[in-house]
């Protein structure tokens, strides 16, 4: 095959342009593929990839004909011995359906493989492999060398890809097992705290309420290193989200200093607040996160001083209208530090002193956490400190102004446990929680502060709870069995006039996708255990309207042989009840319990009967419940259920008696789930 000089040019130039700038293989292979075509009159062709790459020959590009193109990603239907002859004849064809291509040339690539191109011709080939001889074999090795990097590149991709979804798959792993064994501690922890805070109010003596406190404190030491754990995992995932709230500034640094009140008291150290005039109070960010930050560094100070005062001071280092840049700083008069202990202090699960024999406890996580939620808040941490002398711990972090700061600063009512007792009595609230050490704490928790509890165990249970009786509120654990407390939810808030009924979430899963979950369900809020009276308290108050009023009187007595809970259940005579019974307690106690199983659904029968203009039936079951529930002690439902049996015997129908009749299902409710409550199960 003779060429003349600039057909050689041009063959070389459209190779070259063919290989430039493709860093990726399978394009280059194709591009290199059908220039060599088109020069060589040959029909379609295949890229072969080889040794050292894959264990065997395989196809790796084609071009020209389609069931050529059909063995891409499959072995080879040449044998490395056939390749390395230059030409190839085989009369039956080379690959299915390519019974005309029985000529080829194959092109060997260093190392990489072997490029064959195929014809019908014999004349095409030996014309191919005279060019391939005199021009191309300069060429075929650049395209080998191009090749074999584009080859590696792609192999180091595919593995970082492999690498960071095996990385991913790690992340999901431990969150999951994170928050399973957050859930699994925190679970037995509401237990503790909340059976310790129940016995030490009813405690007479100062020696064993002290002990029942260091149980308390030592739980809650237990929870801030299970909280320290999670907060540095979720950070590192990058699941840490700041919430962005208006908020006091002034309130989280008191609370702060409260809560550490007595631990500096007991040490003998006074703590002191120094404030900026340009500081503002009304600031909108994470109020509890920029909390938290001050409580680890007021711990450290007060752990590490023996003498003197701890120094809070807040100022601004940079201020302008879109925010602000806050600078806190917590002064000791402690142990101070060296320079190598400053240098490695910020660090996850480093202590100044991390001698096995060491006389400060601690996890060295506080330090990490508060550098990582200061950086999150658009800010840093630092320290200065001497040795012997103490140190001033400093942290920033970005803050908007307040949208509302009017709202924020106005005077809020602070109510006393009395004035909540009084503003909760007897609200009727279902406690929805399938833990039975957990419903006690919760109930009785609830009780001391007027409610009317409802315990529900499971989800599907809670739903048919809220169907019959009308509630101020739902606590609503998540994990539990039936259904759980996000499909429970999204079943009431399915049910008519149930949109707009407050349900918190309480439970161990304390995660903000946990958080997120819940509220995506339809929950108005969360509150994770294990918790303290007081966040229970702000949390019933935020959902609950709270009556103002006198403190409420003291509970009544049940009479001897029945259960003092009945003597709380609203407008129930006991003494009545006993004398229709002759004063038999079990007779009555089966009598309720019958009421509640035969009569708890009356009003909404009386209702259904009246709408069906099943007049009749509408009296009959007024009548029975009028009876019934004066021979229990409850007059008001019976005086309800005359006034619409009177009604009804009159014809008197329409708007004013439907009204009656919705009144006396609300209240027949509230009765039945008091004494569904109250009542002992029966005798086996």
């Amino acid at each position: 095959m003779g060429l003349s000089h600039n057909q050689s040019i041009a063959i070389l130039y459209d190779l070259a342009m063919a290989m430039a700038g493709e860093t990726r293989p399978r394009p280059l292979a194709m591009a290199m593929l059908q220039q060599l075509l088109s020069h060589t009159g040959c029909s379609c062709g295949s890229f072969i990839l080889g040794p050292p790459q894959v264990s065997s020959l395989q196809v790796y590009a084609a071009l020209g004909n389609r069931s050529l193109a059909a063995l891409v990603g499959q072995s080879s239907p040449w044998s490395q011995d056939q390749l390395e002859q230059p030409i190839l004849r085989r009369p039956g064809g080379w690959f299915p359906g390519g019974e005309r291509y029985a000529e080829a040339l194959s092109l060997a690539l260093p190392e990489v493989g072997y490029i064959v191109l195929l014809s019908s011709r014999e004349v095409v080939v030996n014309d191919a492999a005279a060019l391939a001889e005199r021009l191309l074999r300069p060429v075929l090795a650049k395209l080998a060398r191009s090749l074999q990097l584009c080859l590696h590149a792609e192999e180091q991709q595919v593995a970082l890809q492999n690498a960071k979804e095996a990385a991913e798959l790690a992340s999901r792993s431990k969150s999951a097992f994170l928050a399973n064994m957050s859930h699994e501690i925190r679970t037995p922890l509401n237990a503790i705290l909340g059976l310790t805070e129940l016995v030490k109010k009813e405690m007479p003596h100062s020696g064993p309420r002290e002990r029942l406190g260091k149980v308390s404190t030592a739980a809650e030491h237990l929870l801030r290193i299970l909280n320290d754990v999670l907060d540095l995992s979720k950070v590192e995932a990058g699941h840490l989200v700041l919430e962005e709230e208006d908020f006091r500034l002034d309130l989280v640094v008191e609370q702060a200093i409260g809560l550490m009140a007595d631990r500096a008291s007991a040490k003998g150290l006074e703590l002191r607040l120094q404030v900026a005039p340009e500081v503002p109070v009304a600031l909108r960010g994470d109020a509890h996160r920029l909390g938290q930050l001050l409580l680890n560094y007021l711990g450290n100070a007060i752990k590490f001083t023996e003498r003197g005062a701890i120094t809070v001071r807040l100022s601004l280092d940079e201020q302008a209208a879109e925010g602000l840049l806050l600078r806190l700083e917590v002064e000791d008069h402690g142990l101070g530090l060296s320079p190598e202990q400053q240098a490695r202090l910020f660090e996850p699960f480093v202590q100044a002193d991390s001698s096995t024999t060491r006389q400060y406890g601690g996890t060295g996580l506080g330090l990490a956490i508060s550098r990582r939620l200061a950086r999150l808040m658009g800010g840093d941490t630092g320290l200065r400190s001497t040795l012997g002398q103490g140190s001033t711990f400093w942290a920033t972090a970005r803050m908007l102004p307040a949208r509302a700061p009017e709202a924020l600063l106005a005077p809020k009512v602070d109510r006393s446990v009395d004035q909540l007792k009084a503003g909760f009595d007897r609200v009727p609230l279902l406690l929805v929680e399938d833990n039975p050490i957990n419903q006690e704490v919760a109930k009785e928790l609830l009780e001391d502060l007027g409610f009317w509890v409802t315990v529900a165990d499971n989800g599907a249970a809670a739903v048919e709870q809220v169907k019959v009786n009308d509630y101020a509120m739902v606590l609503m654990d998540v994990q539990m069995p039936v259904m759980d407390g996000l499909n429970a939810t999204r079943a009431i808030r399915a049910l008519p006039g149930k949109a707009q009924l407050p349900i918190v979430a309480m439970t161990a899963n304390a995660f903000a996708e946990d958080r997120a979950q819940c509220l995506a369900a339809g929950m108005n809020d969360h509150l994770a255990k294990p918790f303290v009276p007081a966040a229970l308290h702000r949390m019933l108050e935020l959902w609950v309207p709270v009556r103002d009023g006198p403190p409420s009187a003291p509970k009544e007595k049940a009479p001897p042989g029945l259960p003092e809970g009945l003597a709380q259940v609203p407008g129930l005579d006991l003494q009545v009840g006993l004398t229709t019974v002759g004063g038999n307690p079990a007779r009555y106690l089966r009598i309720l319990r019958a009421f509640v199983g035969s009569h708890r659904n009356d009003g909404r029968a009386i209702e259904e009967a009246l709408a069906q203009g099943q007049l009749g039936d509408a009296r009959r079951l007024a009548h029975t419940l009028k009876s019934v529930a004066a021979t229990i002690g409850v007059a008001e439902l019976s005086e309800k259920a005359a006034a619409i049996e009177a009604a009804i015997e009159a014809q008197s129908l329409g708007a004013p008696l439907d009204a009656e009749v919705v009144a006396l299902a609300t209240r027949l409710g509230d009765v039945s789930s008091a004494l569904s409550t109250a009542l002992p199960p029966p005798p086996s």
